[in-house]
């Protein structure tokens, strides 16, 4: 679980503020051309990103009750300067009941060298290590 949240007060405020009144010029021209890179269809660049402002506008938040059923061992990484908050990210690490967390010095997806993002290969080979690392383990029986 990357840079996520399960609670709207576990995103930094600006967040919800930069979402209230997004425009499609606000959009990254990485993430655009990534995308006509796979679909040349504008017009298809446009409804998902219609899409994708509309589920975030509808965030729907998930009780702690419903995460506490996870059973699923979770690896939750973020950065200290993320859009999550790392409060948040440590919540949600006492919460899911088989966790593992790793907090990052760095931004929103440095960690694992996300399109907008300068290039640290220092942290993302860390970073890839400890997600193989992760999924390496053996699973306990209570899983």
């Amino acid at each position: 679980m990357a840079s996520t949240f399960y609670k709207k007060d576990g995103a930094q405020p600006w967040l919800w503020e930069m979402m209230a009144n997004p425009t499609f010029d606000g959009m990254s021209r990485q993430f655009k051309d990534a995308f006509l890179q796979v679909n040349t269809n504008t017009n298809a660049l446009h409804r998902m990103y219609e899409r994708d402002v509309a589920r975030m506008q509808a965030f729907p938040e998930i009780s702690e009750e419903l995460m506490k059923t996870i059973k699923t061992p979770a690896f939750i990484i973020t950065g200290d300067a993320d859009v999550v908050t790392p409060e948040h990210t440590v919540q949600m690490y006492r919460v899911l009941p088989h966790a593992r967390i790793a907090v990052f010095p760095c931004g929103h997806g440095d960690y694992i060298g996300e399109i907008t993002t300068p290039r640290d290969t220092t942290l993302i080979t860390a970073t890839v290590s400890m997600i193989e690392k992760f999924l390496s383990e053996p699973m306990s029986e209570e899983n």
